[in-house]
């Protein structure tokens, strides 16, 4: 399955917060099930801090940056 992730649940993936469902954190784990991310997240992530979420080892390589 392909999943669209937006800037609030990518984040929130990579804090581990709770704002996050169980649902959607198992669907993430599951490495069958490609990320992707939309132009807009990419740009938010610039002035978001894409750093935060580059350190998190929970997405490891699983999304591309080079977008």
């Amino acid at each position: 399955m392909k999943l669209l992730l937006d800037t609030h649940v990518l984040i929130w993936f990579a804090q581990g917060s709770k704002k996050l469902s169980q649902t959607a954190e198992e669907l993430i784990h599951n490495y069958q099930n490609e990320l992707w991310l939309s132009m807009a997240t990419h740009g938010s992530l610039i002035f978001s801090g894409v750093r935060e979420i580059e350190r998190s080892h929970k997405l490891g390589s699983r999304l591309d940056w080079s977008l």
